[in-house]
């Protein structure tokens, strides 16, 4: 859904309407139903990317926050900076630096050439960044963000990503 489609005319006025007619303790699990929609609206397959990286946040969060000594939240921390990170990397950047090293292998006359994955995009609105964000605040500044919807919500795809990708 881009948006400057109709369905998209039709789509914000609504979410808009019924948030100011639902009880406000529960107007974010309107906000995670409409922007996973939103979301999957676009790939409906990287749903699942997203919420196993919220996920492995939310459960991060909750170790690091159990842990009183900052040094013993430096695990957990690295847990989620190595999945956030290895996830940006898998999907925006392996193919480039395979295809340098297969560039570089290939002008060598070396006969191996590393596998690509298929194209894949950035998932839009998989906001690695945030998460990281959001990790190093729990580590460092133990900011109350351990509870789940405070998690989704803070790396939910949102109209940034979209038009300021990674």
């Amino acid at each position: 859904m881009l948006f400057n489609t109709l369905p998209f005319v039709i789509f914000l006025p609504l979410v808009i309407i019924l948030y100011y007619f639902i009880p406000h303790k529960y107007r974010w699990i309107l906000l995670l139903a409409a922007s996973y929609y939103f979301y999957m609206c676009w790939k409906v397959s990287y749903i699942f990317l997203i919420i196993a990286s919220t996920l492995i946040d939310y459960l991060c969060g909750i170790l690091m926050e159990r842990q009183k000594v900052r040094k013993k939240k430096i695990p957990y921390l690295v847990l989620s900076l190595i999945i956030n990170l290895g996830l940006l990397f898998t999907f925006k950047y392996f193919n480039f630096f395979t295809g340098a090293a297969n560039s570089f292998l290939h002008s060598i006359n070396f006969g191996y050439q590393l596998p690509v994955l298929e194209k894949f995009l950035l998932p839009v609105g998989i906001k690695y960044f945030r998460c990281v964000h959001y990790q190093l605040f729990m580590a460092w500044r133990q900011l109350d963000f351990h509870r789940l919807g405070n998690t989704i919500c803070h790396c939910l795809p949102d109209g940034e990503s979209i038009e300021y990708p990674v």
